[in-house]
């Protein structure tokens, strides 16, 4: 279940691919459609439950090699499969009924501090402000923990900066600490910092 997606329908919404079914030139018909009828549209947040395994292994692939390394995958199925054990909170953001955006917090009360934990939005949305709202989201539970003094999270080069807007300062870098080409960002954020 946790094999690599080699497909490409995992670049596109779940709701496209009918259309894709009868359409063989979706490269340049599917992208305006995207950008232009799903933009605006209402998203809803909800709290992640065992059937949205799938979905989020897809939102994963969509974001491979340039955001995640292909060998987290089997990371992140076992932190998706022990999320009710543990009772960590992960959130699912949908439009139109589709998983396009999830993540969340592993909790370490005995440090006081929350990790930001596989946070990831589907690529065709990225852009359209569901990352912010998804690590607001996850700094507001942080927040609501009693006893919770810290948020961290590991990042790459390629989103360190957006973190950096919400207060994280990097505690540490790590070249290739993922993959080679991908470097590893550790960041704090103290609750104090907020």
């Amino acid at each position: 279940m946790c094999e690599f997606a080699t497909t490409r329908e995992h670049d596109i919404p779940r709701l496209l691919r009918p259309l894709l079914a009868r359409n063989s030139n979706w490269t340049t018909q599917v992208t305006p459609i995207v950008r232009g009828n799903f933009r605006n549209e209402r998203h809803n947040s909800r709290p992640y439950v065992a059937e949205d395994f799938a979905a989020c292994l897809a939102i994963f692939d969509s974001n491979v090699p340039t955001f995640f390394a292909p060998e987290e995958r089997a990371d992140i199925c076992q932190f998706l499969e022990s999320i009710a054990t543990e009772g960590w909170p992960y959130l699912v953001l949908t439009r139109s009924g589709s998983d396009i955006a999830c993540g969340g917090l592993a909790v370490e009360p005995e440090r006081k501090r929350a990790s930001l934990a596989w946070g990831m939005v589907d690529r065709v949305f990225h852009g359209q402000g569901l990352g912010t709202r998804l690590t607001q989201a996850r700094l507001a539970q942080a927040r609501a923990i009693p006893g919770i003094a810290e948020r961290i999270l590991e990042t790459s080069q390629h989103t360190h900066g957006f973190y950096e807007k919400f207060g994280f300062t990097a505690s540490r870098v790590t070249p290739d600490g993922f993959e080679p080409g991908l470097d590893r960002w550790n960041m704090t954020l103290r609750l104090t910092d907020t």
